[in-house]
């Protein structure tokens, strides 16, 4: 019997905060959106928005 597969999908927008003098700072701010549900959260690092990408698909 073959597995069954299913497509969840999401999009990742990561922001580069500038500082006042418009010179890039190392602070970046990542939303990530589940495309099925329509959930945005936003994120400080790749790293928590990776761990919330898991919760979804269950691993």
């Amino acid at each position: 019997m073959e597995a069954q597969s299913q497509v969840v999908s999401f999009v990742i927008r990561v922001h580069t905060a500038l500082n006042e003098s418009q010179e890039q700072e190392n602070q970046v701010r990542i939303k990530v959106k589940h495309v099925q549900t329509d959930e945005e959260a936003a994120y400080a690092n790749l790293e928590e928005a990776f761990s919330y990408i898991k919760g979804v698909i269950g691993e």
